[in-house]
């Protein structure tokens, strides 16, 4: 592994795909799924295989991870997460908006819909009908034209437990996601923006017309975007981020505005380490070093466009390790 980092993997489920990836040194199974047994189960992992910092992909291991961190930190073992305040923040899109409103930058607007409200108020069509909490991988959003059909949207989401954010959507096919690593104390450590490709069908969940939603699958162009990763490092700065934060949002009249925040290492996090800009390596040497000239020439961006297949592979009966 680079720079001499030994990393292993785990999973809950042991049909994932990374547990047989030959690319980690050991991998491992976690058989408790509640709070409390999952973090002491994977504890136990790190002290017997002498485990420093802990990356977490899913969203689900981010959340668990961000609100225990302290249960790890007083085992030694470092989560490599945003603060509680900003996972609080960015996981509620209502709230999010509202804060990028309340400190002068760019936002869409938005009304969090409960399952007895109605949508009355809201008046800016098309719109975007999502979970108001973190829905992962562009799941259960939907695309309204009108108020009958977003009241249909706001319904079908209540009926599943679901409480509603309505989001106006902005007409633009020029999509960025955008990582910043940050520093425990705030400093930004590097920002990296991609350009959504919308024409393949892999990176689209819903597109008629000139409407298009993208899925959860990113792919599309890396290089130097200084105005899109500017104004993602304003937002990181007011949001007071202290680790990765992925920010997602459209260009309309030339200007950058975010329509989703996620306080985690994204899917397109393997595509910026192929681009050169290997966030969590940086992070982790930004860390040990506290100076961010010694991980300056880790930041620089190999142009190029970046693309996702599927693929198969198979995993025999004993390829998992244990």
């Amino acid at each position: 592994m680079e720079d001499s980092f030994i990393v292993h993997g785990a999973d809950i489920d042991p049909s994932a795909y990374g547990l047989s990836d030959s690319r980690f040194e050991k991998t491992h199974i976690i058989k408790n799924k509640d709070d409390n047994g999952y973090c002491q189960n994977l504890i136990t992992i790190c002290k017997h295989e002498k485990i420093d910092f802990i990356a977490p992909g899913a969203e689900a291991t981010n959340r668990i991870l961000c609100r225990n961190q302290d249960m790890f930190k007083n085992n030694n073992i470092f989560p490599l997460v945003n603060s509680q305040t900003v996972f609080d923040v960015c996981s509620n899109k209502v709230k999010c908006n509202n804060f990028l409103a309340s400190n002068g930058l760019p936002s869409v607007e938005s009304i969090f819909v409960s399952k007895d409200s109605k949508l009355d108020s809201f008046a800016k069509f098309p719109c975007v009908v999502k979970p108001s909490s973190d829905s992962g991988g562009s799941n259960m959003v939907f695309l309204a034209e009108n108020l009958q059909e977003a009241q249909f949207f706001v319904s079908y989401l209540a009926a599943r437990g679901l409480e509603a954010c309505v989001q106006e959507y902005i007409v633009s096919t020029e999509e960025f996601t955008v990582g910043v690593l940050s520093a425990p104390d705030g400093t930004v450590i590097s920002s990296i923006a991609l350009r959504r490709n919308l024409n393949s069908k892999l990176s689209r969940s819903l597109s008629y017309g000139n409407r298009v939603l993208s899925s959860g699958w990113s792919q599309g162009r890396i290089e130097a975007f200084p105005f899109i990763c500017k104004q993602a490092e304003e937002i990181a700065s007011a949001l007071g981020s202290t680790w990765a934060l992925n920010i997602q949002g459209r260009v309309r009249n030339s200007e950058f505005i975010p329509f989703e925040i996620n306080p985690r290492h994204s899917g397109t996090s393997y595509f910026r380490a192929l681009s050169g800009v290997n966030e969590i390596i940086i992070g982790l040497e930004y860390l040990k070093s506290n100076n961010i000239k010694a991980i300056q020439s880790r930041t620089e961006i190999r142009p190029a466009t970046y693309s996702r297949i599927l693929t198969e592979r198979v995993v025999f009966d004993g390829d998992v390790c244990q």
